[in-house]
């Protein structure tokens, strides 16, 4: 009995539920038959002519949603530990999914514009860099957000988030920033 309700959940879940077409309306013929003959050529064996016959299309027809999926796993390191010059160093990793063809967005903001100071306005410009792929985020230079288009509907598996930021001559303190990621399928 759970092997039934695994099977039927699982195909719920990969190929949606199909909804008859409610706008589809009733179709109806009826034809109307006056005798018949057996068929062939009378030779035993032959299969009877078919006396009535009538038949219609059933319809079916069903629209998977756009569903889109998304991961993000971040480390949680001190990113000045060893030096105030970082360059390249994985932060985390992103993976991201969308069942369209036409693949889908993939749209970083931040909160601040750079690494904010916790006691004062100075910010730290930083470049996030997605491995193998062409999304590279300074959010410091005044765009606050990036948009970037993945054209495969499964091209960021496992892609590391590498941070990019030279702290050399900044404030004592702690410094942070928050990147909001969205993913959004291009129907």
């Amino acid at each position: 009995m759970k092997n039934a309700l695994f099977a039927a959940v699982l195909g719920l879940a990969m190929f949606g539920l199909i909804i008859p077409d409610a706008d589809a309306g009733r179709k109806h013929k009826t034809k109307i038959c006056h005798g018949g003959y057996p068929g062939g050529d009378d030779e035993p064996g032959d299969p009877p002519e078919t006396f009535c016959e009538v038949d219609l299309p059933l319809e079916i027809s069903g629209t998977v949603p756009c569903e889109c999926e998304l991961e993000v796993v971040d480390s949680d390191i001190d990113v000045f530990a060893d030096s105030k010059s970082v360059s390249g160093l994985a932060i985390g990793s992103i993976s991201a999914y969308c069942n369209t063809t036409d693949g889908f967005t993939v749209t970083m903001t931040s909160g601040n514009g750079g690494l904010a100071h916790n006691k004062s306005p100075a910010l730290l410009p930083y470049t996030l860099d997605v491995a193998g792929t062409a999304l590279s985020f300074s959010p410091s230079v005044g765009d606050l957000e990036v948009e970037e288009t993945i054209a495969e509907a499964d091209a960021l598996q496992d892609a590391a988030v590498e941070l990019t930021v030279d702290a050399t001559g900044a404030l004592e303190g702690e410094y942070s920033d928050t990147v909001t990621i969205e993913v959004a399928g291009i129907l």
